[in-house]
This record gives structure tokens, C-alpha cells and sequence, in this order.
């Protein structure tokens, strides 16, 4: 989260504490880090699934403060309806291809949710790890 908030250009870090008492179930109970209060924040988790702790987060951060949340998931599984869930939070989602979904399931929720291919930098990591003195670290930005 460090080293995204540098490469954004920020040197403010927040969290959100979250407790699962149930399997596809979450509750984010506080923020920690630095205040966002009057601040765009830029979220950043590794996949949504059920999208619950994700709109919880946010909502965290809007309560603290924030004046915008913008939310960057490596994966987007979206189980259990969570599209129409994350369509009408108002949220914009940034996420991978690395769930294959045809074209036309990004132009039906293009108005919140936007995908950014991932193949050809796969498989450039693929490739240098094959070659002798081959460097995957050379690709992280």
C-alpha cells in the first residue's frame, strides 16, 4: 500500500480494520493510518468477491471524511449478485482481466467498472524467468 500511495503521487496511508464472522460476510469497524478527511481515496485489495467489504471500506472512508473513493482490485470474482451491489454504491472499480470475461460484459458496466489487460505483462514475467539473468522485478513499475 506504501509504495502504490508513492507511485500515486501520495504520501498519506490509510487502512480499514475488517472481521469476518461468516464465510462471504464482513464488517469494517474502523480506519487507521493517516486521516482522509477532505481527501480522493484510492483503495487497493488484492480481489472483490461478494463486494461487501469493499463498499463497507468506502463507506468507512466517506464517513471519516473523504471526498471520493476510487477502488483498485486485482481480481474481480463478483459472486452472489455483486455487480448490482457495487453498481449502486456509486463506487468506480479498476480491476484486472485476470477472470476472463467477454467484451460484452465490460461495455454492459462500463458506467462503474473498468478492466485493464493484464496478458501481455504475464507473459512478459513468464518469459524472464525463463531466461538466464532473466528479471521479473524489472517489470513491477
Amino acid at each position: 500500500a506504501e509504495r502504490f500511495g508513492l507511485i500515486a503521487g501520495s504520501p498519506f496511508i490509510a487502512f480499514c480494520q475488517k472481521k469476518r464472522p461468516a464465510a462471504n460476510k464482513s464488517i469494517v469497524s474502523a480506519t487507521a493510518g493517516d486521516s482522509v478527511k477532505g481527501r480522493r481515496v484510492l483503495m487497493v485489495d488484492d480481489m472483490i468477491d461478494t463486494g461487501g467489504s469493499t463498499i463497507g471500506a468506502a463507506k468507512k472512508f466517506m464517513a471519516d471524511g473523504a471526498t471520493h473513493v476510487d477502488v483498485f482490485a486485482t481480481h474481480a470474482i463478483f459472486s452472489d449478485e455483486a455487480e448490482t451491489r457495487l453498481a449502486e454504491s456509486g463506487l468506480r472499480i479498476f480491476t484486472t482481466n485476470s477472470i476472463p470475461r467477454p467484451a460484452a460484459y465490460a461495455e454492459k458496466h462500463k458506467a462503474w467498472l473498468t478492466i485493464i489487460p493484464v496478458e501481455e505483462l504475464l507473459a512478459e514475467a513468464v518469459y524472464q524467468a525463463s531466461l538466464i539473468g532473466g528479471s521479473v522485478s524489472k517489470l513491477s513499475v
